[in-house]
């Protein structure tokens, strides 16, 4: 069993259980508020607080992003997609746009040969009646290589974190993390080293983002690890409806799956909490990498 025992994970955690223990107490401007310390609960297998598209299905303990096949080994050319199944608020046309936060942990068991290995997944913020889409580096998010560089053919938001460089389209030569703006081609990225993307090893990202000043925040960690951190303007009026739906999107092409062992996510109309969040979580990001 993983055991986090280093000094800036644990302060972490205190920091976020306090800040969310404050959050939930100020019902008017909390929107919507979920956590699932782990997924062990009977109610996941009706549908009614996570919903399953393509491969994704659920085991106790964890979301698997995509299938695996009868060998025992992840299923190739697989996309899936796990979400919460009630829409979620973004703004509306009086002006109020949500802030918000969510945190998850998730294991990514592949290969240790990078070449057969991919492709990767995403936290994904997209119109309630979307659906999953294509395998390998679509990511489930977007219907073909064709299309995933054109804006004007898809609408969604999402944090990837991709295992393989596709040549197809413009990626990074490298595993990356990238904030994505209806393209799977990142507006963002930071370099994700192979001894993380490939390591087999529980990780913990941090999502947080401010209306008032429409950046979107990342910080993903690994204990005693140094941590990454990537941030983007990105203005969600521009590009989804009023309510969306939230959740995660994968895709595989070569040996790979995706386990997502926790999930937390607080809106809020309070952006100065979220700022007040992202500071202290950028503030232990570099006391952690000290």
């Amino acid at each position: 069993m993983l055991l986090y025992n280093s000094k800036p994970y644990v302060l972490q955690v205190i920091f976020i259980t306090l800040f969310l223990t404050q959050l939930s107490k100020v019902q008017s401007t909390t929107l919507t508020s979920f956590t699932f310390p782990n997924f062990w609960s009977n109610s996941l297998e009706n549908g009614t607080e996570i919903s399953f598209l393509g491969g994704a299905t659920y085991t106790p303990g964890a979301l698997h992003l995509t299938r695996i096949a009868e060998d025992g080994f992840p299923m190739k050319s697989d996309a899936g997609q796990a979400s919460y199944s009630h829409p979620v608020f973004l703004w509306n046309s009086t002006g109020h746009e949500a802030s918000f936060y969510t945190s998850f942990s998730f294991l990514i068991k592949n290969s240790d040969v990078p070449k057969v290995t991919a492709d990767g997944f995403a936290l994904f913020l997209a119109p309630p009646d979307s659906s999953v889409k294509n395998y390998g580096g679509c990511l489930g998010l977007v219907t073909s290589y064709a299309t995933a560089a054109d804006p004007s053919k898809n609408q969604f938001v999402a944090v990837e974190f991709d295992t393989w460089p596709n040549v197809e389209f413009p990626d990074p030569p490298y595993p990356h993390i990238g904030i994505d703006v209806n393209s799977t081609v990142s507006v963002a990225t930071k370099r994700w080293e192979n001894a993380d993307a490939y390591g087999n090893r529980i990780a913990t990202a941090h999502i947080t983002y401010d209306a008032s000043s429409k950046i979107i925040n990342v910080l993903l960690t690994y204990d005693n690890g140094r941590p990454y951190v990537l941030s983007h303007v990105v203005d969600f009026p521009k590009i989804l409806p009023t309510w969306v739906r939230i959740g995660f999107s994968a895709g595989t092409g070569y040996n790979e799956t995706t386990y997502i062992l926790s999930w937390s996510f607080t809106s809020t109309l309070d952006s100065s909490k979220i700022r007040a969040l992202t500071q202290n979580l950028r503030s232990s990001a570099s006391y952690s990498s000290m």
